[in-house]
């Protein structure tokens, strides 16, 4: 039975080097807690950046979306993240115990996109929800959206796909923006001119509020 465990998970490896070669995986990461101390320590700049907030219908209908910009049908779906390893155990079993051992292959897309759905508890107060997309390594590639960039020596792939609803005023994507506890006094002005600046008029129907953290600025001293 070891023998043949150690076979499956063998092939299972191959599988997954095939899947991992042939396929493109995106995801972008949104958080439903917009004023987090941990975040803004960790993705914030230190608390000297801001938060955009978006509303509900910039994520509807993400397929149709993706599908405009990516051909060869690509894989697009929205969803919160779970932080429960027991659920994960529970469902990755379930999937195991469900294969013929014939096709060990059958298990990558399902595992690999169940596990893209969960997270350590640790995280749990992140509140994330997170954009997936997945398509075939040609089709990915052969898209106009498909660019990379330079980030501490390696090259990182990326899609440049506009948001939804970008050029409408009643449904513009962005409703708040959200300023750090460390972020400098002005910055809410410039932020209208760069808005402003970009074709994104809020004194034409478009209405985006600029507030401040409610949390209290600490500055960080070497010790």
């Amino acid at each position: 039975i070891l023998r043949e465990q150690n076979l499956d998970a063998d092939r299972f490896g191959r599988c997954a080097e095939n899947v991992f070669r042939d396929c493109r995986f995106f995801s972008g990461s949104f958080t439903r807690n917009d004023d987090d101390l941990s975040q803004w320590r960790n993705y914030g700049d230190e608390g000297r950046g801001v938060i955009l907030s978006f509303k509900a219908s910039a994520f509807n209908e993400p397929k149709k979306h993706i599908d405009k910009y990516i051909l060869g049908d690509p894989t697009a779906f929205v969803f919160p993240i779970s932080y429960s390893s027991g659920d994960l155990r529970r469902i990755i079993s379930g999937i195991i115990g469900k294969l013929d051992g014939r096709n060990v292959g059958e298990l990558c897309d399902p595992i690999f996109m169940i596990s893209s759905m969960f997270k350590h508890d640790c995280w749990k107060s992140e509140c994330e929800y997170r954009y997936l997309v997945h398509g075939s390594r040609p089709s990915i590639l052969r898209s106009d959206c498909y660019s990379t960039r330079e980030r501490n020596g390696e090259i990182v792939s990326y899609l440049d796909i506009p948001l939804q609803n970008w050029g409408s005023a009643e449904e513009f994507p962005i409703y708040r923006i959200r300023l750090g506890p460390a972020a400098p006094r002005g910055l809410d002005a410039q932020l209208a001119d760069l808005l402003f600046s970009k074709g994104i008029a809020i004194d034409k129907g478009i209405a985006i509020d600029i507030v401040r953290s409610n949390l209290p600025y600490r500055s960080v001293r070497a010790i």
